[in-house]
């Protein structure tokens, strides 16, 4: 029977821990023929190594991340993975890690069938209706990449948060037809509500008829989580055709 070290133990003899005494004295010799490595929380989602013999093989947990198989006795320094030119070795050494991991009962990261990977950038404003805009106290109707506000109170706004920029931002609008007075709101990452003053740019939309007008305002803030776009959409509607926001 073998202990964690490859010593030879005696019938009857207790282990109840490890010692190297006997290997650094000389009086025992470590027979281990493979050594393992188990690291799961470092790049490529972790990993696992064996080394035997003259051979090592890097199993990473991150899906779709090749086998690295190297040979220490030529190339100490791992510079050229051999796991495409020595398939059967890969594929022993790789049923090693096989069974050091069921042998274990190590926990390690494994693909989860069920994931759907969340869209980021343009592709998840476009998955998400008006871009993740939320009309208050307005209806609005997307036409394109345009989105015609109409007011239904005296005070319509769009809201957007989970916003997370660095201050100063800068908000781009681009609008057509009617104009009028607006402001922007804005509440900071460590602010739960809007404070019932300040924190306010107003701004002026011209009126364009069928031509394109672009307002920039410029938020003088720290951070920003949340923001409330206040339109002149009361009496007409609004044809809002971009809006951007560009943090530091």
């Amino acid at each position: 029977m073998l202990d964690l070290l490859g010593l030879e133990k005696k019938p009857g003899q207790v282990m109840d821990g490890v010692s190297l005494a006997p290997v650094l004295t000389g009086a025992a010799t470590a027979v281990r023929e493979e050594f393992f490595n188990f690291f799961p929380s470092q790049q490529n989602g972790g990993g696992v190594t064996v080394v035997r013999g003259a051979h090592k093989l890097i199993r990473w947990f991150a899906p779709g991340v090749p086998r690295e198989l190297y040979d220490l006795e030529k190339d100490i320094n791992e510079t050229t993975n051999m796991a495409e030119r020595m398939p059967d070795k890969a594929r022993e050494l790789d049923a090693r890690i096989d069974a050091f991991l069921k042998e274990t009962g190590a926990l390690f990261p494994r693909p989860n069938p069920a994931y759907q990977p969340r869209p980021d950038g343009a592709a998840a404003a476009a998955a998400r209706p008006l871009g993740g805009w939320v009309p208050k106290g307005c209806v609005v109707e997307q036409r394109g990449r345009a989105m015609i506000v109409t007011g239904e109170n005296r005070n319509p706004f769009l809201g957007k948060t989970n916003l997370k920029l660095k201050g100063p931002v800068t908000v781009v609008l681009q609008t057509r037809g009617q104009g009028g007075p607006g402001k922007i709101q804005w509440r900071a990452q460590e602010q739960e509500t809007f404070p019932p003053d300040g924190q306010t740019v107003e701004f002026t939309l011209p009126d364009t008829a069928d031509q394109h007008a672009e307002t920039v305002v410029t938020l003088p803030a720290e951070s920003v989580q949340h923001v409330r776009l206040y339109l002149p959409a009361q009496n007409a509607p609004v044809t809002l055709e971009k809006v951007e926001l560009r943090g530091r």
